[in-house]
């Protein structure tokens, strides 16, 4: 465990494996470079199948074209498409299954090297408990 003499860099280390959610780095090439063991957990890969990779294989297929346009656009503009806290994105598992998921992203530019972040939560429980109460609710307007 770190200790107060540690550097820094060690407690992040702890606040991101300890993470419920996913978290994911990648360069301005989408290529992931980390990925916390939520990220494992929850998409069903390996660190060792992920880093390296484009980060589309964690995007269903019709995801993937508007993903590498945003990003150029961004780094041609700085103009994002979407907002990037809280935005409901679906993600793709190594089993081939879609899930929801809340992102909410961040950068690192010091003028020489661009680090996006990835922050992913599965929602998919709270999507089944919105659509039981969807259901629960029609069900008493019908009787």
């Amino acid at each position: 465990m770190p200790t107060r003499s540690t550097d820094s860099s060690a407690w992040y280390r702890v606040l991101a494996e300890t993470a419920p959610d996913a978290i994911i780095t990648m360069d301005e090439h989408s290529v992931i470079l980390s990925v916390n063991s939520a990220t494992e957990r929850i998409f069903g890969y390996t660190a060792d199948e992920l880093i390296g990779k484009k980060m589309d294989i964690l995007m269903p297929e019709r995801m993937r074209e508007r993903h590498h346009a945003g990003v150029s656009r961004y780094l041609r503009t700085g103009e994002r498409y979407i907002n990037w806290t809280s935005v409901s994105l679906p993600g793709l598992t190594k089993s081939g299954v879609e899930i929801p998921l809340e992102v909410s992203f961040g950068e690192f530019n010091n003028g020489v090297t661009r680090i996006f972040s990835g922050f992913l939560r599965d929602i998919s429980e709270m999507t089944r408990q919105e659509e039981l109460l969807k259901e629960a609710a029609l069900a008493l307007e019908l009787a």
